[in-house]
């Protein structure tokens, strides 16, 4: 029999904008530049899940929260626009190829730490990108999406380049 987790989360309903903010924006909001690659999954609570890259090896996984998933829309798009045109050039795609298809995007946030347990029960902890607002470039120009965290007086904002990146896994 194995152990259970007890889940400490509210029901997906009784989450509102403000809550959500509130949970995810505690510390200093974060700008930063990172290249999407088309690599995306979709968790339990409806969030997207995009595998990045932070000074083109530092791997990070960014975080758009479910209810942002209309404003999060063009960017799903766009990276699945990429990997389609990637896919008709060859008829095979290896790992490394898809590492290549990059889309540079500038998002603001604040980081989350995980911790994964292997099965000797030691914790690793890295870290996830929760997304507030971001922008990339669009068809016509730069396209800015997303939304402010609604708790401004508890969020600062920094634009950063001294993030602990050490703390994150190369690749």
């Amino acid at each position: 029999m194995g152990l259970q987790v007890r889940q400490k989360r509210k029901p997906k309903s009784e989450i509102t904008a403000n809550t959500e903010d509130a949970g995810l924006f505690q510390g200093e909001l974060s700008r930063l530049e990172f290249e999407l690659i088309p690599q995306m999954r979709r968790n339990d609570r409806g969030d997207l899940l995009i595998r990045s890259f932070i000074n083109k090896h530092l791997e990070v996984e960014v975080v758009f929260a479910g209810r942002r998933a209309e404003e999060v829309a063009p960017l799903e798009k766009k990276l699945r626009h990429m990997m389609s045109r990637a896919r008709a050039t060859r008829s095979r795609l290896t790992d490394q190829d898809i590492e290549a298809i990059r889309l540079p995007v500038k998002i603001e946030g604040t980081w989350t730490p995980v911790f994964h347990r292997d099965i000797q029960g030691q914790e690793t902890r890295t870290y996830q990108f929760f997304a507030a607002r971001w922008s990339f470039e669009g068809h016509d120009g730069f396209e800015t999406s997303g939304e402010p965290a609604r708790n401004p007086s508890r969020n600062t904002m920094r634009s950063t380049g001294r993030v602990r990146l050490s703390r994150l896994r190369p690749h």
